[in-house]
């Protein structure tokens, strides 16, 4: 006789959470990101799906990149019968912690087909200056 004490169950439930998990930093509420940087800038890909610029927003504070966004409901016409409802309102929040060489005073922002676009300008950086001695 085999008696089970519970580690097959927990077992495969690990496997079956792993295998259909997201990324722990992701939830429904979380746009996904991509981040670039080149030697000018930083480049932030959010995706937004279904969230109109109107609808969205985005705050700088002690070098912290805050993205706000809500997608709203369409509006159902009086007369549809809804056979099946799934679309919902969503909000989404994701906080990014800028570079210290990252200018917060010069960024911009493009949303299109659901991206988000976020150029984040670097610093200048201060050269070392000679000076001619006279």
């Amino acid at each position: 006789m085999v008696l089970r004490v519970g580690f097959p169950q927990q077992f495969d439930r690990m496997i079956e959470d792993f295998m259909t998990s997201e990324p722990s930093h992701w939830n429904a509420n979380t746009p996904s990101v991509d981040i670039m940087e080149d030697e000018k800038q930083y480049t932030i890909l959010a995706e937004l799906p279904g969230v109109k610029k109107e609808d969205s927003k985005i705050s700088v504070e002690n070098n912290l990149l805050t993205l706000s966004a809500e997608k709203k409901l369409y509006e159902i016409p009086q007369d549809a019968k809804i056979l099946l409802n799934e679309v919902r309102t969503r909000k989404f929040e994701r906080s990014i912690r800028l570079p210290e060489d990252a200018d917060s005073s010069k960024i911009s922002a493009e949303l299109k087909n659901g991206i988000l676009s976020i150029t984040v300008m670097k610093k200048e950086v201060v050269r070392p200056k000679t000076v001619e001695i006279k």
